[in-house]
C-alpha cells in the first residue's frame, strides 16, 4: 500500500502524515485478520501526485492511501 498527501505544507510533515496513514490503513486489516507480512507500505509524502491542479477537490483526490 502507498500513502499520498497533497502538496500543501512542508514536505516532511506530509511524508509523516503520508506514514500515519498507511499505518492506519495497515492497522484496520490487521484487525480484519489480514497477516501484517502481507500488507507491505510505503509513504510519498506529496511527491506523486494524482493532479497539480490548486482546487479543493484535486487536493482531496491527492489526500489517499492505495493498494
Amino acid at each position: 500500500m502507498e500513502g499520498h498527501t497533497d502538496f500543501r505544507g512542508i514536505t516532511s510533515a506530509n511524508l509523516r502524515l503520508s506514514e500515519k496513514r498507511v499505518t492506519a490503513v495497515k492497522t484496520y486489516l490487521m484487525s480484519r485478520f489480514v497477516s501484517s507480512e502481507r500488507i507491505k507500505t510505503k509513504a510519498f509524502g506529496g511527491t506523486q501526485l494524482i493532479s497539480k491542479e490548486n482546487t479543493e477537490q484535486a487536493k482531496l483526490n491527492n489526500r489517499m492511501v492505495e493498494a
